[in-house]
């Protein structure tokens, strides 16, 4: 289970810069994939939280797959 919280810190750091290009526009070079990846990151969260709640059964796995998968894509996206 430790490479869970590996999985947090990289949300972190995403949540993080949004909030940077949210402070700074400019740096938000092309809006859809800037959208794209905050809904990639909300539903990673969302994800996370509805893992939790399942505790480790086959959706919890699933949830966790989804949610490395989405944090690629919003770090691609970025």
């Amino acid at each position: 289970m430790v490479w869970f919280t590996a999985m947090h810190g990289v949300t972190t750091a995403i949540v993080a810069f949004i909030f940077v290009c949210i402070i700074f526009p400019h740096l938000v070079k092309n809006r859809p994939q800037f959208y794209a990846a905050l809904a990639a990151v909300l539903i990673s969260i969302l994800l996370d939280s509805l893992a939790h709640i399942a505790a480790g059964g086959a959706f919890g796995k699933f949830a966790y797959a989804m949610t490395g998968v989405l944090q690629i894509a919003a770090i691609l996206l970025l």
